[in-house]
């Protein structure tokens, strides 16, 4: 018969449970601290158990080599650079200079179509009849000028008047034109002053009237135009003028303006 005051005798009652008292225990915590003192190569190294290896001098010296050959490499894409583009302004300068003398040859060589008055400009005046002034377009050039073809306007024009410098249809002009005028040599005509008319140009009469006019300076007797030409080396040219044939001494700056030649 069990002893009920013997409290090491479990009970057999099913509603009653005897609780074994058990001793504290503290929670087990384990910290993990970063290890930031070894590179990343070497953890790797002591995760996988192998002995980190190191580099033999050989690969030291192999390294340091490939350096200087990169940078002897790099100097000498520089130094080419520097010599190719010294070479190209060489080849400039020099292209500049050959480019500048044949100009200079064909300028010193080329044809010049120049404007004068034949005999001074001497003219005959009479009463009630037209007159003419004579033109000599001469080539004061060492070679031949070709193709010439030009325009001469003689014609009366009161002081002050603007001079139009247009030779389409409508504005009074005489067209000249020559196969070839050889060094020293000329194109000699004598232009009749000429206006234009209703239906065509009109020559211009000399009258009393007119003669007071020119002689008092009130009006001028004026030859302009233009000639193109080409040279023996087929360059074009051209020439642009403008005189006074009676008072010279009184001519306009828009007229002295247009006295101009080409620079080819």
């Amino acid at each position: 018969m069990p002893d009920e005051n013997n409290s090491q005798t479990p009970s057999t009652n099913p509603g009653h449970q005897t609780l074994t008292p058990t001793p504290d225990t503290p929670p087990v915590v384990q910290r993990v601290v970063p290890d930031c003192g070894k590179p990343e190569a070497e953890k790797e190294k002591q995760a996988s158990g192998k002995p980190m290896e190191k580099l033999h001098p050989i690969h030291h010296a192999a390294f340091w080599v490939q350096l200087g050959l990169g940078v002897i490499g790099i100097a000498a894409i520089l130094i080419y650079w520097g010599q190719l583009c010294e070479m190209r302004k060489t080849a400039k300068l020099t292209q500049d200079s050959v480019t500048n003398a044949d100009r200079n040859f064909r300028i010193d060589e080329r044809a010049w179509m120049a404007f004068g008055f034949k005999d001074q400009g001497s003219i005959t005046l009479t009463f009630n009849k037209s007159f003419l002034v004579p033109v000599e377009l001469r080539n004061t050039g060492k070679t031949p000028a070709k193709n010439i073809h030009g325009v001469v306007v003689v014609g009366v024009f009161k002081k002050g008047e603007p001079l139009d410098f247009t030779y389409t249809f409508g504005h009074a002009h005489y067209g000249v034109q020559a196969g070839a005028v050889f060094p020293n040599g000329s194109i000699v005509e004598s232009f009749e002053a000429i206006k234009h008319g209703q239906e065509h140009a009109e020559a211009i009469i000399f009258t009393p009237s007119l003669k007071d006019e020119l002689f008092n300076a009130r009006s001028f007797i004026v030859t302009y135009g233009r000639i193109d030409y080409n040279d023996i080396f087929g360059r074009e040219h051209w020439t642009t003028y403008c005189r006074y044939v009676l008072h010279p001494e009184l001519i306009s700056d828009e007229c002295t303006r247009y006295n101009n030649a080409d620079s080819n």
